[in-house]
């Protein structure tokens, strides 16, 4: 800290502060701050091509690195327009090597004292999560415009096969991490498979509305029964981590980055509830019913939990109405727990009334795709 100057130290300050605060606005009013000073002409981590030591630019890009993470939570969880351009995005990926060395120049007794002994393990979960950040941003490029163009389905493919190649790169020892005596390589691994399969189900959601361009009608069903199958295999795995973090009562030491992850997981559920089969809408309903669990777990660590947990249940109410007023059979029908009404019927649930019940999550509208 000795060696960084006064924006660079301040940065760093924001950066801890947006991630352990718990006032919801102050947090992101602290990563503007740190975006801010990241762009800043004397500070600025995007102009990487400066005459600086290769320790201070290594330094300025995991900066910089952090806050195209929090840009694009930030998207995710408001609906809101990513604020890091794409040309900004363009720098180069995290290097183990550069952070190992830059480690290696530290005291070692400031090692020994504040450096775990799988810091190399850590490492790799940082580098794989800086990854797939980057597969979220190109998504979110594409789509989160009001100009944006439907994508096709090659590249929807191509985004979810690099968040493939992510996960397999570091999978191997993930089982043996969470099980491991060292406490930050455990919550480390558990963090990133949460936030790999909320990116997951977050790169995925829009095209539960749209249909991507160039795919043939004869081949419409058969894509979307696939990316179904895909996200409800990745919602139970999200959300069954996060009830062993919760039984582990580790919840507390993953931060307010949860309740950014939750938004995507939860909307999928709802869209879920309206199923015409019985059993993925009663498999639905526990899962909602577990994301407002862990959601007022959140509430002790977060305030924001409040905000989204009551915007949640009323996107579920506007849903549940919009059930009652279509409803033509009442056969087909699914009960919310803890209400005592009649089974509501989603058979006839059009497709603009998700788009309103999910507006009240999503601020800025369930898709900033145009439904087709």
């Amino acid at each position: 800290m000795n060696e960084l100057e006064n924006k660079e130290i301040c940065t760093q300050v924001m950066l801890l502060f947006s991630r352990y605060h718990k006032n919801f606005p102050k947090r992101w009013h602290a990563v503007g701050v740190a975006r801010w000073l990241c762009q800043f002409p004397t500070n600025s981590a995007v102009r990487l091509q400066r005459n600086e030591p290769a320790t201070k630019k290594a330094l300025q890009l995991r900066r910089w690195h952090c806050c195209l993470a929090s840009d694009a939570w930030e998207t995710i969880t408001s609906g809101c327009p990513l604020k890091i351009t794409r040309s900004e995005s363009q720098v180069p990926a995290l290097s183990m090597e550069d952070i190992l060395g830059d480690l290696n120049h530290l005291d070692p007794i400031v090692r020994q004292r504040f450096i775990s002994d799988n810091i190399e393990r850590l490492i790799q979960y940082a580098v794989s999560y800086s990854k797939s950040v980057s597969v979220l941003r190109d998504a979110l490029h594409k789509t989160n415009r009001p100009d944006s163009d439907v994508p096709s389905t090659a590249e929807i493919d191509v985004w979810v096969r690099d968040l493939m190649v992510i996960e397999q790169d570091i999978v191997g020892d993930m089982a043996q991490d969470t099980r491991s005596s060292d406490e930050c390589l455990r919550l480390t691994a558990y963090r990133f498979q949460i936030h790999h399969g909320a990116t997951h189900i977050a790169l995925l959601r829009p095209y539960l509305f749209v249909t991507p361009s160039g795919l043939a009608a004869q081949e419409k069903s058969k894509w979307e029964y696939k990316m179904k199958q895909d996200m409800t295999a990745t919602v139970g795995k999200v959300i069954s981590t996060l009830e062993t973090v919760i039984g582990a009562r580790l919840l507390s030491h993953l931060g307010h980055g949860l309740t950014c992850v939750i938004v995507p997981v939860a909307q999928y559920c709802l869209v879920q509830l309206a199923s015409q089969e019985e059993d993925e809408r009663k498999i639905a309903q526990h899962r909602f019913d577990s994301c407002m669990i862990i959601i007022d777990e959140l509430r002790k660590i977060d305030g924001h939990a409040l905000t989204l947990s009551n915007l949640l249940k009323a996107a579920r109410d506007n849903l549940v109405l919009n059930a009652r007023q279509e409803s033509s059979a009442p056969d087909i029908s699914v009960m919310f727990s803890g209400q005592d009404q009649p089974s509501m019927d989603f058979s006839n649930v059009a497709l603009e009334d998700w788009d309103t019940a999910m507006t009240t999550v999503f601020w800025n509208g369930f898709s900033p795709l145009e439904s087709t």
